[in-house]
């Protein structure tokens, strides 16, 4: 009888101890859940500011190569988005601003930020000019890239040469 009821009193415990489980397990399920529906609101946020910013947005690896390009840099270029895939950011700047960005990049890559012009040739073989703010994208303490935001400046700079030759 002793046995039996040992039995029952175990089987009890067991069972309050699955019960607390259970509603442990159900409580971490709706936390995830919630931190899954902030996370999604987040990124439709940024997603939203991304592609909405009239500025052009881009990611460069160490090495200089784009990882991500905005839509405004896509339109402003006249390229497609995969043609920036796999190439330098230093293919498409001017011969003449090469050795300046080469010098800012260098900066960014030592973790500071900068700001500074540059012109390149879009697809259409106009000149377009920009004011661009490169910031390190850092991992922990490594620099690993530079998050760039350009603002096109052409219409300014062709109004500063207008004003300068009159």
């Amino acid at each position: 009888m002793k046995d039996q009821s040992k039995t029952k009193h175990t089987l009890i415990q067991e069972l309050a101890s699955l019960r607390q489980r259970i509603e442990d397990l159900e409580k971490s399920e709706a936390e995830r859940k919630r931190a899954e529906e902030a996370l999604k609101e987040s990124e439709g946020k940024y997603r939203s500011l991304i592609e909405n910013i009239q500025d052009g947005i881009y990611i460069l690896d160490s090495f200089g190569k784009f990882t991500f390009v905005n839509d405004v840099i896509v339109k402003r270029s006249g390229y497609p988005a995969e043609w920036f895939s796999d190439r330098s950011y230093f293919d498409i700047i001017s011969e003449k601003d090469r050795e300046l960005v080469q010098k800012y990049f260098n900066e960014v890559m030592d973790g500071k930020t900068q700001i500074f012009d540059l012109s390149y040739q879009v697809k259409s073989g106009n000149l377009l000019h920009l004011e661009t703010h490169a910031a390190p994208i850092f991992e922990g303490a490594k620099v690993i890239g530079l998050l760039g935001v350009s603002r096109d400046i052409t219409e300014r700079k062709q109004f500063e040469e207008a004003l300068q030759e009159s």
